[in-house]
């Protein structure tokens, strides 16, 4: 429902709803070896297991990769795309501004 069938009520099937060559896609991969996830009493590749875990276990620190409509955006939790430094800089120099002011 959230994917294929999602896409094909929406009347976008064609477009989005499947990994395929020339659809649009947002991807993520998340990393499922951590101690949250345990104990896996059943068999790892159990598909209901894995959403269960996904559901009610996961969280946004165990996102791994994430593309966006093709494009890598984070890799091994590493921004791809962006200069960190700089907006970490940027909202430095914000927030330094919007205290002065409240200080008059």
């Amino acid at each position: 429902m959230a994917t294929l069938n999602g896409a094909k009520i929406l009347g976008r099937g064609e477009h989005i709803g499947s990994i395929e060559e020339g659809k649009s896609a947002d991807i993520i991969t998340i990393n499922m070896l951590q101690t949250h996830f345990e104990p896996r009493i059943e068999k790892l590749l159990d598909i209901q297991r894995v959403v269960a875990d996904l559901v009610f276990s996961a969280n946004s620190s165990d996102v791994n990769t994430v593309i966006v409509d093709g494009i890598i955006i984070m890799h091994e939790r590493k921004i791809t795309n962006l200069d960190t430094d700089e907006i970490i800089s940027n909202a430095k120099q914000a927030a330094h501004r919007i205290f002065n002011k409240m200080r008059g």
